[in-house]
């Protein structure tokens, strides 16, 4: 029986592949398109590139990438540049070859997935017209398929020569630009071709008509010549319910699609095979903690797909120009993913960060405490402590994670800060009043005054 079935070869199944077979694993890849094949998604940004330098990957031959350009609430053109390091422009047929070739796989092109096969609640294989294949996992790394749409919308795009550059941005910039119906995605690959991209809600849309709505595009395109018939396709915002379950993962936009306004879509699948090769390997070397793993990608992925899309709708509320245009109105209307704000006193916020009044008493809040939860830690998920509130379960992770639990126990009696920062001993206290401010602000505990919380 293999280890794993990976269903998909592009960016998500390669990585997952590639990361699975240097832990030791019996990896098989099915692929149903012959390679190589063009995908739309060719920008990749800074953290990509990091991301493929440690699997390795020789990427020197790709356009490079310092910025974008977005004409976006205004007729002016802004350009910003990358502070971390360069972006990328790959061809998806050359880029996604050389994915492949790195996991080192058995590979089985044309080989169609029909079905899993599940027993007592578990997927333990995948039916296919040559019948069953068993495996100890799954992943379903197809692309975008039976899920929950959050956004409808569609994509126009096609492939220009002979493009001009405007002033305003550099020759390999991702540019956005918003136009009444929608808004246009395009970028120059190291090949001269140019992909312009339409977004739009409105059924009937023509790809030139919108080109014409634009300003900054459509100068950029004056005299370059349409090399491709253009093609549409589904770009609308899709999760599925569950990512993860006992014998399966969903890995890339096979658990959920983004909007493209972020260019994100690749470096997303390469994070989520990441965490799928590191939930895997603990489900199979360590299955005491499988159920743990499979919370954690759960967790993790659900997390990922509603940060990107609240991203998303501030990008779009960002432009105002057409407020009452059906396609803006929708999604300045997007209200699934509103945080209320925290109520607390930026009076006391301020006086916490700055050490300006040492006499607060500070206490843990009413719903917090410390629970379990699983993280990853190196090639395995573990269970650690975080501090977790009635409203954030999930636990406060990140850079400051076991400051913020340091805190949390030095105040599980009420004291003042100046009691508190001596019992810390930290020889940051600057940042650890930072810390202290943030948690209050958070939430996680509350201030009031010398006599009392």
């Amino acid at each position: 029986m293999l280890d794993v079935i990976i269903i998909g070869a592009g960016p998500a199944g390669s990585v997952t592949a590639t990361l699975l077979r240097r832990l030791g694993f019996e990896v098989e890849i099915w692929e149903r398109t012959p390679f190589p094949r063009h995908r739309i998604g060719e920008s990749l940004p800074p953290r990509a590139v990091a991301l493929l330098r440690h699997l390795g990957l020789k990427i020197d031959d790709f356009a490079v990438m310092e910025g974008h350009t977005s004409i976006w609430g205004t007729a002016e053109p802004h350009r910003a540049v990358f502070q971390e390091g360069y972006g990328l422009q790959v061809e998806r047929e050359r880029f996604d070859q050389m994915l492949l070739e790195q996991s080192g796989c058995g590979i089985h092109f044309g080989k169609v997935a029909s079905g899993l096969i599940k027993e007592k609640d578990r997927v333990v294989g995948v039916r296919s017209t040559e019948g069953e294949t068993r495996a100890r996992y799954i992943v379903m790394a197809t692309g975008p398929g039976k899920a929950t749409r959050h956004l409808r919308q569609s994509a126009i795009f096609g492939y220009w020569r002979n493009s001009k550059h405007p002033e305003g941005s550099q020759a390999n910039d991702t540019i956005i630009e918003a136009f009444p119906d929608g808004w246009v995605w395009s970028l120059r690959l190291a090949s001269d071709q140019r992909n312009v991209t339409v977004v739009f809600d409105s059924p009937g849309t023509s790809y030139l008509e919108a080109i014409r709505q634009t300003s900054f595009v459509r100068q950029m395109l004056e005299g370059a010549e349409l090399i491709s018939r253009p093609v549409g396709c589904d770009a609308s915002w899709q999760c599925v319910d569950s990512f993860a379950e006992a014998g399966v993962l969903h890995v890339g936009d096979s658990g959920s699609v983004i909007d493209p306004l972020s260019s994100q879509g690749v470096y997303k699948a390469m994070c989520a095979a990441m965490s799928a090769a590191v939930v895997i390997n603990t489900c199979i070397k360590k299955p005491e903690l499988e159920n743990s793993a499979l919370d954690f990608y759960n967790e993790e992925e659900r997390r990922t797909y509603d940060g990107y899309s609240a991203g998303s709708v501030a990008t779009f509320r960002n432009e105002q120009r057409w407020p009452d245009r059906p396609f803006w109105k929708t999604r300045h209307d997007l209200k699934a993913w509103d945080i209320q704000p925290r109520v607390f006193s930026t009076e006391l916020a301020h006086a916490i960060e700055t050490g300006k009044d040492s006499s607060i008493v500070l206490g843990n809040a009413p719903g917090t405490g410390v629970a379990k939860r699983p993280t990853m830690s190196g090639t395995f998920i573990e269970l650690a402590e975080y501090v977790v509130s009635a409203v954030f379960q999930y636990g406060y992770r990140g850079a400051h994670a076991s400051t913020i639990l340091r805190i949390h126990r030095s105040l599980a009696q009420p004291k003042p800060l100046h009691a508190l920062l001596a019992e810390l001993r930290s020889r940051d206290v600057s940042g650890l009043l930072k810390v202290i401010a943030y948690m209050y602000r958070e939430g996680l505990i509350s201030a009031g005054a010398p006599n009392g919380v």
